[in-house]
């Protein structure tokens, strides 16, 4: 947990600091961006993984989603790809079984899981901090601040 909040906070520096460097890329657009939208378990990933397909798509990599900023130079040989690998690594490492659910590729497509949860909206993380021993504690105040 602590090196998820760590990455994330590294994360969100980096973005500040690639958008005070470069305030054009808010301005560039995103032409006709397709959501895919549904519940958990429903085939949504199904969906996500089937239109990537599509040469013509620009879509998310884990290592993107993982490590967005700044923004890459290459989709090849970026060397957070190294870091996204390590990732997966110590993730299947901790749960073996998790990629008979859904299969983490570092060069592959994801979805925005990764990139929400840098502003901290992440749909699980009720889940997540209470297993990681903080339990009681942070679901009251969770449960108090509507976090």
């Amino acid at each position: 947990m602590h090196r998820t909040i760590l990455r994330l906070l590294t994360n969100r520096l980096l973005t500040e600091k690639a958008f005070a460097d470069d305030p054009s890329m808010n301005d560039t657009p995103v032409n006709r961006p397709l959501f895919i939208l549904g519940f958990p378990r429903t085939g949504t990933t199904f969906l996500h993984n089937l239109l990537v397909r599509d040469p013509n798509a620009r879509w998310l990599h884990l290592w993107e989603g993982l490590y967005p900023a700044p923004p890459p130079r290459s989709l090849e040989d970026d060397p957070r790809i190294e870091q996204a690998e390590q990732w997966v690594a110590d993730l299947e490492k901790a749960n073996p079984r998790l990629a008979t659910a859904h299969e983490f590729m570092p060069r592959g497509p994801e979805e925005c899981v990764f990139l929400t949860a840098h502003c901290y909206v992440l749909r699980n993380s009720r889940d997540i901090v209470p297993r990681s021993g903080m339990g009681a504690g942070w679901r009251s105040w969770s449960l108090l601040t509507g976090a």
